[in-house]
């Protein structure tokens, strides 16, 4: 138990410490719930950092069952799985190439990756929140809602004959051009109340100023005065414009370009008016490209600040920058990859991604700081053949076991009728395996290929 404290004990404090960098990269993020997610996270982590070194030990030399029937395997020899991973890297140079062309497309794709989300589509075909949207989807004849907010300069604006026109074109045209399914303004209240007026069901048009004005005056008052309050301001001089729309599922990277697209054909439209100084188009699609973009921004700044601190931290435990760029590299191929994946499934770059990300960034290092501490201990007192084999063989099983627990962990989101949850747990596996896949295979061909950093 003592020799195993002390060889293993710097492995565990480094893995932990890395481990909690990566989730301090959530606490740069502009949402509060991550944050208060990454600061749980630590919280939790040194804890479990804790109870590894002082809890753990008392407990496993208690069980001395299990000490003598691991003697009993070591007697027997290595197992297929320690066979495969104990391989010396022979022709070091293939292998990165190999590697260099795996990566290849995920580093193409990457750039690509589209941001967006939305509630409205998060959960699996069939489950009780999917049934629900799609009972209001085929209600309203429609999947999304937009507003178009249309300000004016002057006081009762909307009473303008002028105003109600370009309002109405503005629908026309939107209907025209298969934009929009349903339009509702205060438009379709003044109609109402003049027919009314006129003692008849049906909308009748305002054929001057003082027509609106009368209408409006109407509306204000109780029973519909809600529902028209939420269409213009206070001063009659602002309007808004309900817009029920429908494009794809935001599923998709074709989807979220499907309602980038519609906006700007929607914002084009809304600019034309002389009568509205401005035009602003809002509603949940805007807002939650928005906030992918806001979050995105602050992901790769967080990831462009957790880098060096990463690599000051790696400088530092190693005494060489050399060794903390190989260190680093599992990490940053785990990042190109996932980002990679996410794009070239055609998935958009949610919240959750930003999660999964700093998770990964903070995990990914934990096999690579075992293989290469050992491996430094080991080149101190052999000859590099055989300090690598011994690197392999005390570390490769261990990597291999872990990822697979970690991946075991993962892929219980796959089940979740969340489905953002869903496919990010699949890009996670697909990344944490392409992580410990460069510590075994990679690591050790750039060792072999560079021995004068030893």
């Amino acid at each position: 138990m003592t020799n195993t404290l002390s060889h293993i004990a710097k492995v565990v404090v480094a893995a932990g410490m890395t481990t909690v960098v990566g989730f301090v990269s959530l606490l740069l993020t502009p949402s509060s719930i991550l944050q208060r997610l990454g600061l749980l996270i630590i919280f939790g982590i040194f804890f479990a950092l804790f109870s590894a070194l002082t809890l753990l030990p008392p407990l496993i030399a208690n069980l001395k069952a299990p000490v003598r029937r691991l003697r009993k395997k070591a007697r027997s020899g290595p197992s297929l799985l320690q066979r495969a991973v104990q391989t010396d890297p022979k022709r070091p140079a293939l292998r990165l190439v190999v590697a260099a062309l795996l990566l290849a497309p995920f580093l193409i794709a990457a750039p690509f990756i589209q941001g967006g989300y939305s509630t409205r589509d998060a959960f699996r075909p069939g489950s009780p929140v999917d049934q629900t949207v799609r009972y209001f989807e085929r209600r309203s004849e429609a999947n999304q809602q937009l507003e178009i907010a249309l300000y004016c300069d002057s006081d009762y604006a909307l009473v303008s004959l002028d105003n109600y026109t370009m309002i109405r074109d503005m629908e026309r045209e939107l209907e025209s051009q298969g934009l929009a399914r349903r339009i509702i303004s205060y438009g379709e209240f003044v109609e109402w109340i003049l027919g009314r007026l006129e003692g008849t069901i049906e909308p009748v048009a305002p054929q001057s100023d003082e027509d609106i004005g009368e209408a409006m005056e109407l509306l204000s008052g109780e029973g519909v005065g809600q529902i028209f309050d939420a269409l213009v301001d206070v001063n009659w001089q602002d309007t808004r414009m309900l817009v029920q729309v429908s494009f794809p599922r935001i599923g998709s990277a074709r989807s979220g370009r499907s309602a980038e697209d519609l906006i700007e054909q929607m914002r084009a439209i809304a600019s034309e008016p002389t009568c509205a100084s401005e035009a602003v188009i809002i509603g949940e699609p805007v807002a939650n490209l928005r906030h992918i973009d806001y979050l995105a921004r602050s992901q790769m700044i967080s990831i462009v600040v957790f880098l060096p601190i990463l690599a000051l931290f790696l400088m530092v435990a190693f005494r060489a920058v050399s060794w903390a760029l190989i260190t680093l590299l599992p990490t940053i191929v785990g990042v190109i990859v996932y980002f990679g994946t996410v794009s070239l499934l055609g998935y958009l770059h949610d919240p959750i991604h930003v999660f999964m990300v700093a998770g990964l960034m903070g995990v990914s290092n934990d096999d690579v700081l075992y293989f290469i501490i050992v491996f430094r201990d080991e080149i101190r007192s052999n000859p590099f053949a055989i300090a690598l084999a011994n690197t392999m063989r005390r570390t490769g099983v261990a990597i291999v076991q872990t990822t697979l627990i970690i991946v075991g962990g993962v892929t219980a989101f796959y089940f979740s009728d969340f489905v953002l949850l869903a496919r990010a747990g699949l890009v996670a596996t697909v990344a944490l395996i392409s992580a410990s896949a460069v510590t075994l295979f990679v690591v050790p061909s750039i060792l072999k290929l560079c021995p004068r950093m030893l």
